[in-house]
């Protein structure tokens, strides 16, 4: 998977019901994604079904997991560790998803998953945002916090597959008050590439790729990539349609 590429990133979440549908969506996806050649795409998958697709792997459409524990073996009971998301054959993980978030993930926790991913050299696309965007400004301070816990002790040479996604709680899911704008996700991708920079050098922090996560959809895709800010995006309910989400990729391919 190319870094300098942008990238589309499908989060299925607890989809579809049965294994033959997972086997349709994900081959009907690579079906069409044919000739893209400025991005790359990724669909992180339920866990039952991982074994299944990494047989029929198509080398223009990469496979991830949507969480992590850190370690190896032992005794935490319905975890699955780095190692054997890894021995799956997938190349990359989301690690901190608001989703997961909600479900009790600390950041301190985050921060231990993102360790082990990076040192099992696994991709890693690390989710920060805001439940509130409040007009003092004060999320930017949250996500500044997000970001110094979540990679706190991260060596810097792994930082080379390190990606961010933007993803602002109030503009997720079917209750979801609105997308963000453009404006706000361009602030913000600029503002975690800074915090990242005075965390790790500005060399480091400007090669940080950053997507946009938040009700990302064929219609308002295009609005976010023309500054050059936004890499890609991180995508929910539309990946569920190979319509739409092939939609998105060709404009994210074509911008």
């Amino acid at each position: 998977m190319s870094k300098s590429k942008k990238l589309v990133v499908g989060n299925w979440k607890m989809n579809p019901l049965t294994y033959k549908e997972a086997e349709d969506l994900y081959l009907s996806i690579w079906d069409g994604v044919g000739k893209c050649k400025n991005v790359n795409v990724a669909i992180t998958v339920p866990l039952v079904f991982l074994r299944g697709l990494s047989l029929i792997k198509k080398s223009n459409v990469s496979l991830g997991a949507q969480d992590c524990f850190p370690g190896e073996i032992g005794p935490f009971t319905g975890a699955v560790s780095v190692r054997m998301i890894k021995e799956l054959g997938v190349q990359f993980v989301i690690i901190g998803h608001s989703e997961r978030r909600a479900m009790g993930d600390s950041d301190q926790l985050i921060n231990e998953k993102i360790k082990s991913a990076l040192l099992n050299n696994l991709k890693v696309v690390v989710c920060v945002g805001e439940s509130i965007r409040d007009e003092s400004g004060d999320y930017l301070n949250f996500i500044k916090n997000q970001l110094i816990t979540d990679l706190s002790k991260v060596k810097r040479n792994l930082l080379k597959n390190l990606m961010v996604a933007y993803e602002p709680v109030w503009a997720i899911g079917k209750d979801a008050l609105r997308p963000a704008v453009p404006e706000d996700a361009v602030e913000v991708a600029i503002f975690i590439k800074k915090v990242i920079s005075e965390i790790f050098g500005r060399a480091v922090g400007i090669k940080v790729p950053v997507i946009y996560g938040g009700s990302v959809d064929p219609k308002n895709c295009g609005n976010y990539l023309h500054d050059g800010v936004i890499n890609g995006f991180l995508v929910g309910r539309a990946s569920l349609s190979s319509e739409k989400f092939l939609e998105i990729i060709k404009i994210t391919d074509e911008i």
